[in-house]
């Protein structure tokens, strides 16, 4: 099942692979708009790629 991204498609918002694309820091190609979650594939510089992002592991 893959995210409900109406809202982000009709703000124009960038969109890749169903997700709403996303630099390392999680803003969208609209400086003023970020996306978290299942929504976002955000740029992993670690990884070299864009990733999707669906949840935040917990670090302790």
């Amino acid at each position: 099942m893959w995210p409900r991204i109406g809202l982000a498609d009709e703000a124009g918002l960038r969109i890749e692979e169903g997700r709403a694309s996303t630099d390392p820091t999680t803003r969208t190609s609209d400086e003023r708009v970020f996306a978290v979650g299942d929504i976002a594939y955000a740029m992993n510089e670690a990884a070299g790629a864009s990733q999707k992002v669906e949840h935040w592991g917990d670090t302790l």
